[in-house]
């Protein structure tokens, strides 16, 4: 639903710039009937064996993709700019 036009998370990830940096994202949205409820549960990785894993739920949410699906994606690039995952370049490793 992230990486394929039509998937339901797509148009929230297509212009992320994620891929661009390096960045592979996998996830799922859905929505429950009652009460109302929308989640996001899925992973990003950045190729050198960091990844992160995300599972979210919107109480009072309608759909996993205009409701859950953007605040996973700020979670990432959340992520990124911490440097969880991403270029790590700028860490300098501990002892």
């Amino acid at each position: 639903v992230v990486n394929e036009p039509g998937g339901t998370a797509y148009k929230e990830f297509a212009h992320s710039g994620f891929a661009e940096q390096g960045i592979e994202v996998y996830g799922k949205t859905g929505s429950t009937e009652d009460p109302d409820h929308a989640w996001f549960a899925g992973f990003a990785t950045d190729g050198t064996g960091r990844s992160i894993a995300i599972a979210l739920v919107v109480e009072g949410g309608q759909h996993g993709s205009s409701d859950a699906a953007p605040l996973a994606r700020d979670i990432i690039q959340f992520c990124i700019e911490a440097q969880y995952i991403g270029n790590t370049s700028n860490i300098t490793e501990r002892e």
